[in-house]
């Protein structure tokens, strides 16, 4: 980190997966954050998927649109390129669904439509088949949307899906789910299955293997309970398993969608009323001699009768609240004046010894409280975890191997709340351990009897970080490994021992 990269500086890693590694960036020159991404080290065993990406970085130089996220510049340094982009300190649809449940049909079409208009200019730059999910479109506080470049790369997508990762596999079409080949009709399926999300408020296949996730899309519809007909009828459309019988594209998924809403939102015609009066003669007009002859029923005048008793009452609990009052006035009250003088520093000094007293012993307990929260574990300890892109608790959860539960109550946070990036997480670990002199993950290892790629996934190392640098003649002159003397490991809680 501190590494300048011509007029930027990086600042610090926050997120990796196959085809990226993002950072947080500055200006040197400008107080400006900026998101710094650059091709993960294992493209380098993949020259196929980086030669397809370099071709999608082209596509994406050209975008310009305020639904998505702008690309400032494209720098290269000796070999490595990097991409500057705007830095997003919103939160994804993901983490807006997750905490406030499913949207109203109104606000969540509404927003979706901007989605819409962001993916149509996308497919306009031949930028098709990306990995449409909500994790990769945010959202801001006055409804604004922002797509990431993940969202548009078929190359993320592509190489993610050989992880089985089963939250990119939810929102693949069936033509995909098969391995055929996808067209700008597949991108109308997948993000039909996003709307379907918006509006139920959780994953069409949530907890299911990849496996059957991949059958339901080819074999099973979705269920249109809770959803208006008129919605219903579009979604099913977008949603047909045959591509053939979809919308064509984006265009006209949208403009189905906006005759929906028309269709919704039109002020109905009250009826006008058009039936005849019960007279035949249609001439009802009413004359003065008509009124002179008609006689004034005069009513007879309602005599009022005193509700004697209900006055007696009264005047009865009058004379008892009286009595009261009397009574209460002859009561002799405590003197209220204050405990000690001001001026009495004595007094006030020994208050303070004693509040000294009792904070220490609370912090005592509370110290033996958190060491006890390790059960039967050998030591706990407290580690601080910086929230990077779209992290949750149960996220966390797995990554420390710590109960939920747990983590919501050290942080005082709910599972569904927004994490912000950078945010500071308390974590229960097991130890902090710092590498010695002469050893690596193998002696960490053994010295916890947990398995080293599970202290690797903890701590967010690749053994594919390693960076080395070679002299003409091809022979090793230097090598940054990602494991070094000195280096703290966080040890996970509760991972399975060996």
């Amino acid at each position: 980190m501190g590494e300048n990269i011509l007029n930027y500086r990086i600042e610090e890693l926050v997120q990796e997966n196959q085809v990226f590694r993002s950072y947080l960036g500055t200006h040197t020159q400008y107080p400006k954050k900026v998101l710094i991404k650059t091709l993960s080290p294992l493209l380098d065993y993949n020259p196929a998927a980086k030669e397809a990406f370099m071709e999608e970085v082209k596509k994406l130089a050209a975008v310009q649109h305020p639904y998505i996220a702008t690309l400032y510049d494209c720098l290269e340094q000796g070999n490595d390129l990097y991409l500057i982009y705007e830095y997003l300190e919103d939160f994804s649809l993901a983490q807006k669904v997750q905490q406030d449940g499913p949207m109203p049909e109104p606000e969540a079409v509404e927003l979706f439509m901007k989605i819409l208009e962001a993916y149509q200019y996308a497919h306009q730059h031949q930028l098709i088949n990306g990995a449409i999910n909500p994790n990769h479109i945010f959202i801001s506080e006055d409804q604004q949307v922002k797509l990431l470049t993940s969202a548009l790369s078929n190359v993320f997508l592509v190489e993610n899906l050989k992880l089985q990762n089963a939250a990119l596999a939810a929102y693949l079409s069936p033509e995909q789910a098969q391995g055929h080949e996808a067209d700008r009709r597949s991108d109308v399926y997948s993000l039909a299955v996003m709307l379907y999300y918006m509006l139920k408020g959780q994953h069409p296949y949530r907890g299911q293997k990849l496996i059957d996730i991949q059958h339901n899309i080819i074999k099973e519809d979705l269920q249109m309970d809770g959803i208006s007909q008129g919605l219903t009828k579009v979604l099913q459309k977008a949603l047909s398993k045959n591509n053939n019988d979809r919308y064509a594209n984006i265009e006209a998924f949208s403009k189905a969608l906006k005759g929906h809403l028309e269709a919704t939102t039109a002020t109905p015609t009250p009826p006008q009323n058009t039936t005849l009066p019960a007279n035949d003669s249609l001439d009802n007009t009413i004359y003065p001699e008509d009124l002179e002859s008609e006689e004034e029923t005069v009513q007879p005048r309602e005599i009022k009768v005193l509700n004697l008793p209900l006055f007696i009452l009264i005047g009865l609990l009058g004379v008892i609240l009286i009595y009261n009052y009397a009574k209460d006035n002859t009561r002799n009250y405590v003197n209220t004046t204050v405990a000690f003088d001001i001026k009495d520093t004595t007094s006030i000094r020994n208050m303070q010894d004693s509040i000294k007293v009792a904070n220490e012993q609370q912090r005592i307990t509370d110290s033996v409280r958190r060491m006890n929260m390790g059960k039967n574990l050998d030591s706990t300890k407290i580690y601080i975890h910086k929230a990077g892109y779209g992290e949750t608790l149960e996220w966390l959860s797995k990554r420390y191997y710590v109960p939920l539960e747990t983590l919501e109550k050290m942080n005082d946070m709910k599972r569904t709340d927004k994490i912000r990036p950078r945010t500071g997480l308390k974590v229960l670990v097991r130890d902090i351990y710092k590498l010695k002199e002469n050893e690596n993950i193998y002696h960490v290892s053994r010295k916890y009897r947990i398995n080293p790629n599970i202290i690797l996934y903890a701590n967010g190392i690749s053994l594919a970080q390693v960076k080395r640098k070679y002299d003409e003649e091809g022979n090793l002159i230097e090598e940054e490994k990602p494991i070094y003397e000195g280096k703290e490991l966080v040890i996970p809680l509760n991972a399975p021992r060996y």
